[in-house]
């Protein structure tokens, strides 16, 4: 979707925490991003973090998210609507 407007997203959009995956400098956790080979499984978090920015604009989506046996299940109750800043 991104190409067809002449854009692109290298970075990754998400990284894995919870009590299994304790903060760490050095990025040994999953990182949710094209080359990523690790199988998700029932039971695992992620900070889901899409952003993109230019100079003169720029948006961004955080939110915590749990693998379940049906899909992602959010673990948060804000709402997700589009604040925009000028």
């Amino acid at each position: 979707m991104l190409a067809r407007h002449g854009m692109s997203k290298e970075s990754r959009i998400g990284y894995s925490i919870g009590i299994g995956y304790p903060p760490d400098w050095g990025e040994h956790t999953v990182s949710l991003r094209a080359a990523e080979e690790t199988v998700l499984a029932p039971g695992m978090a992620f900070h889901v973090i899409l952003g993109m920015w230019s100079d003169d604009w720029g948006y961004e989506l955080s939110e915590p998210v749990l693998v379940t046996d049906s899909g992602a299940e959010r673990l948060t109750h804000q709402p997700q609507e589009l604040i925009v800043i000028d």
